[in-house]
């Protein structure tokens, strides 16, 4: 009996201590995963925070790539702009220095052609003088104006020079045109006709005197000729466009006529 009861008491001591030595091991793994479930956990969190931080960084550095990016489209555009404004202010520098290269020029130009347009003023000045004096209020005049003109600060070289020539051809275009004009001879009213510059004539309005200028004796010739006297009343009528044209008869070189 009692050695049954020793047996049983170390068979129940062996289980005991074989159950100890089952579940000690089995606890130790249930703490030891524990601990890995926690550890991975609180490395997830640590990676959810960090991979934050680089995705935020990331954000960061492409709003910074694009904010340098446009600096520098900024800084290109600025660059070719300034390059612009240089190229720009070389040539104005250049077109400066040859208008003032243009100015003295023309300075030492209008030194020496302001006096030749004087001289061209004065020869036709003496021209008309010694011109058939036919419209002598309106050349006198012409000339009156361009000498007044030469005087003025506020007309150019050039207008003068073109107010000059054009003159000139004025006086040019006498020589080549048929003209009639009533005007005042030795306080009689009269009828003038100019045939170019090879004839000026006169007849008084109630056709009873007709005269041709002698440019040899500068003076008035009279003319008693019938067909010239008719010739001078065709003329006329021809200048003022009431007749078709037609052959003249006149009196060129009138010396000597009665």
């Amino acid at each position: 009996m009692n050695i049954s009861n020793s047996i049983c008491n170390k068979l129940f001591a062996i289980l005991l201590l074989t159950t100890a030595l089952v579940l000690q091991p089995s606890q130790a793994a249930d703490d030891a995963l524990d601990q890995s479930r926690e550890t991975v956990t609180s490395t997830n969190e640590q990676l959810k925070k960090k991979q934050g931080t680089i995705d935020k960084l990331d954000e960061e550095t492409a709003e910074i790539v694009d904010e340098y990016k446009s600096v520098l489209r900024e800084t290109e555009t600025y660059q070719t702009y300034n390059q612009q404004l240089t190229d720009i202010v070389e040539s104005q520098n250049s077109d400066l220095d040859s208008l003032q290269n243009q100015i003295v020029e023309i300075e030492v130009t209008a030194q020496r052609i302001l006096p030749m347009m004087q001289r061209m003023i004065d020869t036709l000045e003496a021209f008309v003088a010694q011109d058939t004096p036919f419209l002598p209020d309106e050349r006198n005049q012409r000339l009156a104006r361009l000498n007044d003109t030469m005087k003025r600060a506020d007309i150019t070289v050039a207008e003068k020079y073109r107010k000059i020539l054009e003159a000139y051809q004025i006086e040019i275009e006498y020589g080549k045109t048929l003209e009639a004009y009533d005007g005042e001879l030795n306080q009689r009213r009269v009828s003038f006709l100019r045939v170019g510059r090879i004839g000026f004539y006169f007849r008084t309005p109630d056709k009873q005197q007709y005269a041709v200028w002698d440019r040899n004796e500068s003076n008035w010739q009279v003319i008693t000729d019938l067909e010239v006297t008719r010739s001078i009343d065709s003329g006329l009528k021809i200048a003022r466009k009431q007749q078709s044209p037609e052959l003249l008869t006149l009196i060129v070189n009138s010396a000597g006529v009665e």
